[in-house]
């Protein structure tokens, strides 16, 4: 996604802020989004955010944000960039995963049990081998307690990070709002890369036969919408042709130049249904 945005730039209409989850805080990535103005997810394996998540602060640290949350900001410079960010905590989701499984054990003992199998009840006779010998694996666990400290205060924390540094600007609440509104309020503008159908550049593609095969879907359906038809290998109409046979229809059509004046030769009734069906107007010159 990052790549795309910084390809596509100067065609997009990204608005002010750009929003993005997680996956796109990378030092590489940041250095990519030179020029934007974003706010994003700071992932939680990240060193630097551990010790954020875990760490321990005051309560007037702690500054009321939306309902059920409360933040503290402070400035930091991954990655070379100047950033606030933002440690945000949920305080329903921390009670409510309080008393959930927590990695905060540790091992104070392990040993082996062996138990033998006879074929009979009662005492064995002298001598008398078992027929078969099981072993069992003891543990003991017991709390760390330095280690379910640390878990508590990451529970229902989460980092977000923004290169705006003006807190009048964009204030920590609305870095919140923004986040957790960011669908319909700010990847408007580009939107349309996540879209499949978008093919220039697009990642989500690689292989031909996936293009192919998406290109196949998206004809037939809209053909089914507009109740058109392109013929077929036997000139009969049809609503279900392969995208090969239809890129077949398109072997005779040639471009030509007329005193500096491009024209699309042999262009026919049902090229023209294909062409706009796929949205190539421009490409042959039907806009």
């Amino acid at each position: 996604m990052v790549p795309l945005l910084a390809r596509y730039r100067q065609a997009l209409d990204l608005g002010e802020v750009v929003v993005l989850d997680g996956a796109g805080y990378s030092r590489e990535n940041l250095r990519t989004l030179e020029g934007f103005s974003w706010i994003l997810r700071v992932p939680a394996t990240l060193k630097e955010a551990r010790a954020r998540l875990e760490g321990e602060f005051p309560r007037e640290a702690w500054t009321p944000l939306l309902p059920g949350y409360r933040g503290l900001e402070v400035e930091c410079g991954y990655g070379g960039v100047r950033q606030r960010w933002l440690l945000v905590e949920r305080e329903a989701r921390a009670r409510e995963e309080a008393g959930g499984r927590l990695p905060c054990h540790r091992l104070v003992h392990l040993g082996v049990q062996g138990e033998r199998h006879r074929g009979r009840v009662g005492r064995p006779r002298k001598g008398e081998a078992p027929l078969a010998v099981s072993y069992r694996l003891l543990a003991r666990l017991e709390v760390d307690p330095g280690k379910l400290e640390r878990a508590r205060r990451g529970l229902g924390r989460f980092l977000l990070a923004t290169n705006v540094l003006d807190r009048e600007a964009l204030p920590a609440l609305e870095v919140l709002g923004r986040y957790k509104d960011q669908t319909p309020r700010v990847e408007r503008g580009f939107r349309f890369l996540k879209d499949p159908l978008f093919f220039s550049g697009s990642p989500f593609l690689k292989r031909p036969e996936r293009v192919m095969a998406l290109g196949e879907w998206v004809l037939r359906q809209r053909l089914e919408e507009t109740a058109s038809s392109l013929p077929d290998q036997k000139g009969k109409p049809t609503q279900r042709p392969t995208l090969r046979w239809v890129f077949q229809l398109f072997l005779w059509v040639r471009l030509a130049w007329r005193d500096d004046r491009p024209l699309v030769l042999n262009l026919t009734s049902h090229h023209e249904t294909a062409v706009r069906l796929l949205g190539a107007q421009r490409y042959y010159l039907l806009e």
